[in-house]
Parts: C-alpha cells; sequence; structure tokens
C-alpha cells in the first residue's frame, strides 16, 4: 500500500500509534527509526547518514541471543519456504509438542524438578501471566469448590451451626493474590493488577475478579508467616486460604533489577506449600539464561509450581511466551478454557525450539561470559566510584541482567533541575537519552524505578560494544558529579554551542531541613512562568534558544507531576516558627491558560495531585499559586483533603492598595484628582482592588475583555462597585478597548492573559503603572519609559527581613509576592480555616492585613522596570505567585 501523507515516520506515529509517547520520544530524541539490526548492533540514517549504536537494551531481555541470530534467521527463511501451516487450530500441533517437551527436559536437567509440567504457549509475556493466574483462579475455586462439599458433608453427619455459618463465609470468599512490592508482570488487566507501580494498575482497582497483596521483601519471617496466617478462611475445625497463588519475578525487572533474597522466597514457600497454594515464578525476563542460568530461581533452592517464560523464548525473532503448571496443579478443562488463535503455531515452536538448543549448545560459555560480563561492568562502576563518588548509589543484578541505580539523595548534590525531573520520574530517561545521542550505546530505564537504568545485551555481546557502554557510562557520571547540564542535554536543542557554555557549571540542589516536634508545615504551590524563566531555573541552560524552551515545556506537559523543591524554616514577630513548603509543576502558565480556555480539566487534576501531596506531608496551610488558583475557580473545586486552602489574593490586593497609596504619597501625587484605569476590573483581583481605590479617586476606566452588554460578569462587577463605594456611575467609563487608558493618571493592570498588550502607546506622560499580573501583560516598552512611574505590584515584606532561600522563588531583595507572604501569615498566626477562597471582599482584604500586621508581614519597597520579571534577562525569578 501507498503511504498516504508527506509526514515523517516520527510525526504518522505520533499522529496515528501513540501520539504522547511520540512527542516525549521526540522531546529526548529517541525518535530513531532503526532500518538494522545485526548482532548487538543497530543501525538508522541521519541526515544521510547511517550511524550504528550497541543495544544493551536487547527488546527489553528478548534478543538474548542478538538481533537477527544467522541460525534462526535461515530457519525462519526455511519455515517460510516449505510453507510451514500457521494456522491449524483444532488440530495437533507437532511442533508445540516438541517445545513443551523440550521445556520439560530442560527444567528438569537444571532444577533437578521431576515433576511433569503441562505447557500452555502465549503470543507473549504478558498473556503467560495473563494464563497463569486464570489458571490459579481455576484451581482455587475447584478447591474451594471440594472443601465446602467436603465440609457440608461432614456437618451432615453432625450438624453444627458455627459449620453453617462456616460453609456460607466461604462460599461468599473473595480470591486473593499475593504478589511483591516492585513486582511487574505486564500490563494486560490481570498481570497489571499483580504489578506494584499505581501508575499502570489504578484503573484496574474498583471491583474485579480477585484482590491482591503486596509482601514486602524486607520482611522478617515472623512478619511472613502472619501475614499469610491472616488471610486464612477458619473456624475451630476447618481452615482454607484465600490465596490462589503467590507470584514473583526471581529478580525484578521493571522494579529496579532487584533480587529477591533467598530466604524470603524460601519462606513464603515454606508457609504457602502446607497451604496447598502454588508458588507462580515469573521468569519471562530472568530466565533462559539472562543470568547465567537456566532460570534464576534456582540459586533460591525453591520449587515453582508454575513457570512463566517469554522474551527470550523466541530468541528476539518470534513473539512467544509459555505457562508451565506442575501436573498434580494443572486442571484439565483450562485447555478448553484457555485457547488464542495465533498460540502454539509452528513457525513460532520451531524458533523457539531453536533458540532453546543455540543456548543448550553454548551453555558453558554463556555461563562464563554472563560471569565475566558482571565483573567487568562491576569494575567500571568500582573506577566510577572512585572518580566521582555518589553519583551511582548502587550495582544490582546477574549476568546479563544488571542495574545501575543513580543516587538522588541530596548529599549528592546533583542540579536542582536534574533533581526535579528525577521527582517527575524522568531524570534517568536524560541519562538515556545521552548515551544513546553522544556515545552511541542504546540502555533503557526501569519502568517502577525512575533512579535506575537497566543494561541487558545478548549473551554474545562483543568486546567492542562493551568498551564503548564502559567509555559512555564514565563520561555520563562525570558529566553529573560535574553538573554539566548543558552536555547533558545539548543534543536536544538542535542548536549549536560553544565548549565555554557547555562547561557552565549548574548549582547543586541543597539539602531540605528535616521535621521538627511542634513547628507547623506550611505549603505554597507554584508552577513555571514561560520559557525565559524556565531557562533560567538553570544556569547552564542560559544559551538555549527560548523558542526550544517553550517546545519542551509544551510537549513535556501532559507529563508533569508536582514535587517538592523548597522548604525552610521561616519566625513571625510573634515568636511562632512554620516550615514552608514549596511544590511546583514543570507546566507554563501558557499550559493553564490554553486548559481555561479550552475547559480541559487537566491542569485542575494536577493542582488536586499538588493539594493531596501537600496533605500526605502534613501541611495545614496550603497556598494556591498564580494559574493553580485559577483553574480551580480561586481555589473553591478544589478537595482540600484536609488542609486549609488559600489563594492569597487577599493580601496580594492589599499590598496593591497600600503600593499605590505609598506611590501617590512619595511623588505628591493627588489622587482625589486622578483617574484611575483598571485592566482585568471584574477579575478577583482587580476587582476588590477598584472597590477600595473608587472612594479615594476622582473617576475610573474599567477594561474588560468583552463589551459590557456581552459580558454578565462585567455588568454584575460594575453593579457591585455602585454599592460599596460612593463613586458615580457618570465617572465610570466603561470599556473593552486598551486604547481607552490613555487619559488615565493611574493603571492597574491584572488579568489571566500571557500577553503583553499594554503597549507604550496605551499610557499617558508622568502616569502610575502598577502591575499586578503574572506573567506581566505590560511590554518591554513601558518599562523602559523614564517618565512613567511603572511597578510591580503586590510585593510583601515577610518577617524581620527573612527571603525565601531559592533561585527558583520569585523574590527580590526587597521582598516576595503577597500570596507567598500570605501563607506565611496564615501558618504563623495560626488561623485554621480556608482563607481567600472564591470572591475576595473588603473585609477580607482588611483582615489579612491585621493578620499580616500581627506577624510582621509588611509592603515591600515597590519593584521598578529594571527587575522586572519576564523583562529583564538577569532576572533569577522562576515561579510565580
Amino acid at each position: 500500500m501507498k503511504t498516504l501523507t508527506d509526514l515523517s515516520p516520527q510525526e504518522k506515529y505520533s499522529k496515528f500509534v501513540r501520539p504522547e509517547l511520540g512527542k516525549i520520544l521526540n522531546l529526548l530524541k529517541l525518535d530513531v527509526v532503526y532500518s538494522k539490526a545485526c548482532s548487538d548492533k543497530l543501525e538508522f540514517i541521519e541526515k544521510e547518514k547511517t550511524k550504528v549504536v550497541y543495544d544493551f537494551l536487547g527488546g527489553f531481555g528478548s534478543t538474548i541471543l542478538g538481533h537477527n541470530h544467522p541460525e534462526l534467521t535461515r530457519l525462519a527463511t526455511d519455515l517460510l519456504g516449505q510453507k510451514v501451516p500457521i494456522h491449524t487450530q483444532a488440530s495437533t500441533r507437532a511442533k508445540s509438542a516438541d517445545l513443551a517437551e523440550a521445556l520439560n527436559f530442560l527444567i528438569q536437567k537444571h532444577t533437578a524438578d521431576t515433576r511433569l509440567f503441562i505447557t500452555t504457549l502465549t503470543n507473549s509475556g504478558t498473556e503467560a501471566v495473563e494464563a497463569a493466574i486464570k489458571h490459579a483462579l481455576l484451581e482455587w475455586n475447584q478447591k474451594k469448590s471440594d472443601f465446602i462439599l467436603k465440609i457440608k458433608a461432614q456437618n451432615a453427619r453432625e450438624p453444627n451451626s458455627l459449620l453453617e455459618n462456616y460453609i456460607k463465609e466461604l462460599e461468599s470468599l473473595k480470591p486473593l493474590l499475593l504478589a511483591v512490592e516492585g513486582s511487574f508482570h505486564g500490563k494486560t488487566a490481570a498481570s497489571v493488577a499483580a504489578t506494584a507501580n499505581d501508575a499502570y494498575r489504578s484503573m484496574y482497582r474498583a471491583g474485579g475478579l480477585f484482590d491482591v497483596s503486596f509482601l514486602n521483601p524486607e520482611n522478617s519471617l515472623e512478619k511472613l508467616e502472619n501475614l499469610i496466617g491472616d488471610l486464612d478462611c477458619k473456624c475451630n475445625l476447618a481452615s482454607f486460604s484465600r490465596i490462589i497463588g503467590f507470584i514473583f519475578e526471581p529478580i525484578q525487572g521493571e522494579g529496579g533489577i532487584n533480587e529477591l533474597a533467598s530466604e524470603f522466597l524460601q519462606g513464603a514457600e515454606k508457609y504457602l506449600r502446607p497451604r496447598g497454594v502454588p508458588l507462580i515464578c515469573d521468569e519471562i525476563q530472568s530466565g533462559l539464561y539472562r543470568t547465567g542460568s537456566f532460570l534464576a530461581v534456582t540459586r533460591a533452592q525453591v520449587r515453582p509450581d508454575y513457570i512463566l517464560l517469554g522474551k527470550s523464548l523466541g530468541g528476539g525473532l518470534a513473539k512467544i511466551g509459555a505457562v508451565l503448571v506442575a501436573r498434580e496443579h494443572y486442571q484439565d478443562h483450562f485447555g478448553w478454557i484457555h485457547t488464542s488463535t495465533f498460540a502454539e503455531d509452528d513457525f513460532s515452536s520451531a524458533l523457539a525450539l531453536k533458540t532453546l538448543d543455540i543456548l543448550e549448545t553454548h551453555k558453558d560459555d554463556i555461563e562464563k561470559r554472563a560471569i565475566d560480563f558482571y565483573h567487568d561492568i562491576k569494575s567500571c562502576i568500582d573506577t566510577i566510584n572512585i572518580k566521582f563518588p555518589k553519583v551511582i548509589k548502587k550495582f544490582k543484578g546477574r549476568g546479563f541482567f544488571l542495574g545501575i541505580e543513580f543516587s538522588f539523595e541530596e548529599s549528592t548534590k546533583l542540579p536542582d533541575l536534574l533533581h526535579g525531573f528525577y521527582e517527575n520520574g524522568h531524570a534517568t530517561y536524560f541519562y538515556m537519552s545521552y548515551l544513546l545521542r553522544q556515545c552511541g550505546v542504546r540502555v533503557g530505564v526501569t519502568l517502577s524505578a525512575p533512579e535506575t537504568i537497566r543494561i541487558e545485551p545478548s549473551v554474545f555481546i562483543s568486546a567492542e560494544a562493551k568498551a564503548s557502554l564502559v567509555l559512555g557510562l564514565e563520561r555520563l557520571c562525570q558529566i553529573l558529579y560535574e553538573r554539566k547540564v548543558l552536555k547533558l542535554t545539548s543534543h536536544l536543542w538542535k542548536q549549536e554551542f560553544s565548549q565555554l557554555q557547555l562547561e557552565v557549571v549548574a548549582p547543586a540542589k541543597e539539602p531540605l531541613p528535616k521535621r521538627e516536634e511542634g513547628v507547623r508545615e506550611v505549603g505554597f504551590l507554584t508552577h513555571v512562568l514561560h520559557a525565559r524563566h524556565a531557562r533560567d531555573m538553570c544556569t547552564s541552560l542560559k544559551p538555549v534558544a527560548l523558542e526550544k524552551i517553550d517546545k519542551f515545556l509544551a510537549d513535556y506537559a501532559n507529563q508533569a507531576i508536582p514535587f517538592k523543591f523548597h522548604r525552610q524554616k521561616i519566625t513571625g514577630r510573634n515568636g511562632e516558627e512554620i516550615f514552608l513548603n514549596i511544590y511546583g509543576l514543570f507546566l507554563s502558565t501558557a499550559f493553564f491558560e490554553k486548559n481555561v480556555r479550552g475547559q480541559s480539566l487537566q491542569a485542575f487534576q494536577k493542582t488536586q495531585d499538588a493539594v493531596k501531596m501537600a496533605a500526605a506531608d502534613g501541611v495545614t496551610n496550603l497556598g494556591l499559586g498564580q494559574f493553580t488558583s485559577i483553574v480551580s475557580d480561586n481555589g473553591l473545586l478544589l478537595d482540600p483533603c484536609g488542609t486549609y486552602l488559600t489563594t492569597g489574593n487577599s493580601l496580594t490586593a492589599a499590598m496593591a492598595v497600600q503600593g499605590i497609596l505609598s506611590l501617590a504619597e512619595e511623588r505628591k501625587f493627588n489622587l482625589a484628582n486622578a483617574r484611575l484605569g483598571v485592566v482585568g476590573f471584574s477579575g478577583n483581583i482587580c476587582h476588590v482592588i477598584s472597590q477600595l481605590l473608587a472612594d479615594s479617586v476622582k473617576s475610573m476606566t474599567l477594561i474588560h475583555r468583552e463589551p459590557i452588554e456581552k459580558s454578565p460578569k462585567f455588568q454584575k462587577a460594575v453593579e457591585d462597585l455602585l454599592v460599596s463605594s460612593k463613586i458615580l456611575p457618570e465617572n465610570l467609563k466603561l470599556s473593552h478597548h486598551v486604547e481607552d487608558l490613555r487619559d488615565c493618571d493611574v493603571v492597574v493592570v491584572g488579568t489571566n492573559s500571557t500577553q503583553e498588550f499594554i503597549r507604550s502607546s496605551h499610557i499617558k506622560s508622568n502616569a502610575i503603572v502598577l502591575d499586578v499580573s503574572v506573567p506581566s501583560n505590560i511590554h518591554r516598552e513601558v518599562w523602559l519609559r523614564s517618565d512613567v512611574a511603572c511597578f510591580q505590584g503586590g510585593l510583601a515584606r515577610l518577617p524581620n527581613d527573612q527571603k525565601i532561600q531559592h533561585p527558583w522563588i520569585p523574590y527580590t531583595d526587597i521582598g516576595t509576592f503577597s500570596c507567598i507572604a500570605e501563607t506565611v501569615s496564615l501558618g504563623l498566626a495560626g488561623i485554621m480555616r480556608p482563607f481567600s477562597l472564591g470572591k475576595l471582599s473588603k473585609l477580607q482584604i482588611l483582615e489579612s492585613l491585621e493578620i499580616a500586621k500581627k506577624v510582621g508581614v509588611g509592603l515591600a519597597g515597590l519593584r521598578p522596570q529594571d527587575s522586572h520579571i519576564g523583562v529583564n534577562p538577569k532576572s533569577d525569578t522562576i515561579l510565580i505567585d
């Protein structure tokens, strides 16, 4: 079929296959179109040049023999040439029978388990898990039916009310699957239910055929025994376990390459075996010599009743998995219940048989190579730990199944920005991108352990490939140790940088102070202002073009989650102390504005997630910064989750009014003769500012984005103003044109727009302009006018001139934004109730001033144009209120 569009493969993939993944692959420059694969090499063409990378990801462990092993490709060609039947369902499938026999032989050979295993072939590993859980449910229900029949017979012989109640309890008993914390078993419905990662299993929590309980592998054997015992349904005369099976990975793959202790597995077997509960061993990723042994579980000296295989079984060519169930556990009618259109075909079975043959032929060499590979990489890590201490936390795994856990502890002194991406679960994706694009080495991340990179090459990995991996890891760790973020990410931006720019060192994250007994926890939520501020979050990234940062923020938005990046103690004039916790979102104002205009709930949901996080941290008072209050209807739509929310708008309005009065007094400007222009009049903050200033000015120009006849909100705001002040209707000019500001002596600007639409031509000579909009709506040309007193409003001074000590927070040497100051004030004053939610009132404004005064918060010096947010390129300000 011909290509239907002129889109690139990457564009088609993003449009028609996986929109979000396509964006992220492009963002990280992982959107490579590989054109050839052979052994441990992958090739792709870029800018008409062929590039080669060494593959240490290996199809998540599938390419145990390398890509396109010659013996397998010859066999595949021969099979197709012979016209071997693929679809002959409801017949005897000879090759699947041969494969099942071979697997039985190999299990007996390598594990000393002489039992017969019945094999169910599947299309994938996750289907193997699905089939295993289905079989375990079938087995458990059969055992339950038999047990109930036995109890009923006993009760018929000797009637007993206890037994009658016990039978009812058994009949309503819900089955339960035991799994392990940190486990990952696939993404189909039953397999994902047994996966510990909440991000994958949350959609299956409600209802379900069975419950899942996750065991902590660090628990003592005594605790393990008690946990298993508590799942027994028992009376004085009998006992039956709820547990349908215990599923585990000997080495957890997506959980971070964590090897389960032999003592833990032996303890589980000890307490489950007497109850008839099958041990379900998931060897899909760790089996078939991935660790150097046929099965990884053999070193634990436990005997699994179900063995699950996949990935390597197809040799990297066939899509095939297998469930092997010990004969005494196997339910014969399962073969009728679980069937598959594509399973048991001779083509896949023949390739699997050949894969097993190759592995067995080279068994001794593979075992030696596995030991050598492990020690070679460990030696590399040991050297790195000496040269660049604290970058790598732990080296894990066995053979060709290895994990490198990077340190993100505060003592590591990583850049703040990288730590933020770690909190979002994506720091190692940047490491993976660097290794691919700048070192020619392809590795993977572990989905449930964002600090770990995994290495899963073929058993025949070359010395050259291994040398490239070692060199790449050393280069990566040096960059992380030296905190050169631009050098780490330079390939993402598609622009040239000088060597001097690449060597700039990013600031390190400072340790957060620990909790103290009796000190209240207060929180504040912020988000990124725009591309300039995002770039300023890391000094290394200063040379990156703003449009590149803007695109990055837009593409990353769906992945962003809240995280805590700052914490400090603040003391009030009243002697009270609080810890202020600052939470951030890697989301720009443009993202929030787009959500508001498009009536999307995505930004709201991310704000709600931040509230949940703060509540879990024990925060009592939580401030909603900038657009987080706007998307939540000034906090009214949010579930506070036990916290007391505030938008900070009351003190913002109060400080803006005080700022205007202070400026007028300083400039000997008589407000009684002035015309006040308000842009964004019907907005929450500007509306109440208008009410407070209406009695102090001669006339007002009120500007809304729509004509008054089309906006009930505008009409209502005007009515409220006339009721709450003495200003006369004839002294009001209602407009939706910013040009009508030209005769205003004082202008207050505070809208939800991200655009700088107030131009110099809109402002009269010698006017006072107070900007409470963040990001600013005032164009740079206004800020640069010498005759105009243009100031950033809404700034407050914290008690005793304390400063928020983090470069991402919007502050100057003279103050911080009043919404933060209001949150601090409420915490220091012990105000345990919601504040500044919904529509503001004059009374709230006055109360916020009283509370602030009590704890020592006051008006800060007004900030003029030379440090204006979003204009001055030297500004340190990053996140806004």
